[in-house]
């Protein structure tokens, strides 16, 4: 049995905005108002703010997984379905607390594959 690989990339990116004293403490949050695939082999999640994420991978499918602290998303869908390429389905997920903001971006893959990540910006 042959095995493929291929790889992914994600990019973390963010945008400048304004910065305006904080009303309450969602004001304060990184805005992720982008998850969208690209090309089939990129990954790209804007934010408003410098990322603080960390990533692990789980099995049965293959998964990435993102979690970006001290976020939240604006106008995200749940669920966007890819494809048939090498990035089947990309979900989102709020987990939220009294202290803590965390958006989970869960990006399903046809097979195992390597990845990697890079930030752009902030």
């Amino acid at each position: 049995m042959r095995r493929f690989f291929a790889s992914i990339l994600a990019l973390i990116t963010t945008l400048p905005g304004p910065i305006r004293a904080a009303d309450d403490k969602t004001s304060q949050l990184n805005k992720i108002s982008v998850v969208t695939a690209e090309d089939e082999v990129v990954v790209r999640l804007v934010g408003t703010k410098s990322p603080d994420f960390t990533t692990y991978t789980q099995r049965d499918p293959f998964r990435v997984v993102v979690d970006w602290s001290g976020s939240r998303f604006v106008g995200q869908p749940e669920e966007q379905s890819v494809g048939p390429g090498l990035i089947r389905r990309i979900r989102t997920k709020q987990i939220e607390s009294e202290s803590e903001h965390i958006s989970r971006v869960t990006i399903e893959l046809a097979l195992e594959t390597a990845f990697r990540f890079e930030t752009e910006g902030r």
